[in-house]
């Protein structure tokens, strides 16, 4: 799943399509890590050419303006909408469930569960984590 801001969508990537491109160059302090007792592990970056991307959500439909952030928790799809300051909730099909505007437009950005469902919500504005717990 990508949040396409740019386009006001979510889109889908499928991974086993498309071939391996270029190198792109990293710097390389940034993608090597060491876990204690472990050898140093780095990662490898590289452009794909020609993957197909479709269309999961088209923001328009549903009042999206930038979906900026992404969350998969029990088989459904969280968005934070960065311009409405509202949370989507999506299922698998792409099927709008149910959202909460939490009246912090232009702020809201990642999102991620815990263990325990409390949904995190990063608010740029106020330079804030919102913690929502389940009832």
């Amino acid at each position: 799943y990508i949040a396409d801001t740019g386009n006001q969508r979510i889109a889908t990537l499928d991974t086993t399509s498309g071939s391996r491109g270029a190198d792109m160059s990293w710097n390389e302090l940034y993608d090597c890590y060491e876990h204690p007792g472990q050898a140093m592990t780095c990662s490898d970056y590289y452009f794909m050419n020609d993957g197909a991307l479709q269309t999961f959500v088209d923001g328009s439909a549903h009042g999206i303006s930038q979906p900026s952030g992404l969350a998969l928790h029990n088989d459904y799809l969280y968005v934070t909408d960065y311009t409405t300051g509202t949370i989507y909730a999506f299922d698998k099909t792409g099927m709008l469930l149910d959202w909460l505007k939490l009246g912090r437009p232009n702020t809201l950005g990642g999102i991620e569960f815990d263990s325990q469902g409390n949904l995190y919500v990063v608010d740029t504005g106020a330079n804030e984590i919102i913690r929502i717990s389940p009832r």
